[in-house]
């Protein structure tokens, strides 16, 4: 088991004494990408093809969780009809994980909530870090240092979501109205 130090270096954050957590990184590994059709199909869906260079979206999401110091084994929810797909990717990378897989796609509340319980059964006071896995993240440096901040707040209970303020309104996407008592943080 790997335990990692939560770096309080730029996050203002104190904590008292020192604070070890056990970090699991968690790829939600779902979906047809049907707004990429003809690219994205249901036997190809998108975040297992080469869009912005020589790795699908999928490598580059393990590549990034799997290079932070201090992350655990790395677990993967996904469906059964991906299964060779992830295990495929992941032997390219030489990259390790746990593979929960669905019988059919549930969307992503059931997805987390299996990758939460998997997690609290076998490790005491772990941290998911869940992560889509059709997201490209140009900077893993700046991905690195939030999750870090994030660490911190969930490592004294703390619920956190990282995101981008949207600048007009979709129904493909949902939405978080903050409410009193809700902390934003821009990082």
């Amino acid at each position: 088991m790997l335990f990692y130090k939560v770096s309080l270096e730029n996050t203002g954050r104190k904590l008292s004494g020192i604070k070890f957590v056990n970090i699991y990184p968690v790829i939600m590994c779902g979906g047809v990408g049907s707004r990429l059709w003809p690219t994205s199909k249901a036997s190809s869906p998108k975040q297992f093809v080469d869009l912005l260079g020589k790795k699908s979206l999928f490598q580059e999401t393990a590549l990034r969780v799997s290079q932070i110091d201090g992350f655990a084994r790395l677990i993967v929810v996904t469906g059964t009809i991906h299964a060779r797909s992830v295990a495929s990717q992941l032997f390219d990378l030489n990259i390790q994980a746990d593979l929960l897989l669905e019988p059919e796609g549930r969307d992503s509340a059931p997805a987390i909530a299996a990758a939460s319980l998997y997690i609290s059964e076998r490790y005491e006071d772990g941290i998911a870090v869940v992560v889509a896995s059709d997201h490209h993240i140009p900077s893993t440096e700046h991905f690195c240092r939030d999750i870090h901040a994030a660490a911190i707040i969930a490592a004294e209970g703390g619920i956190v979501t990282l995101g981008i303020q949207p600048n007009i309104a979709s129904s493909a996407y949902g939405y978080i109205e903050p409410t009193d008592g809700v902390k934003i943080l821009s990082l």
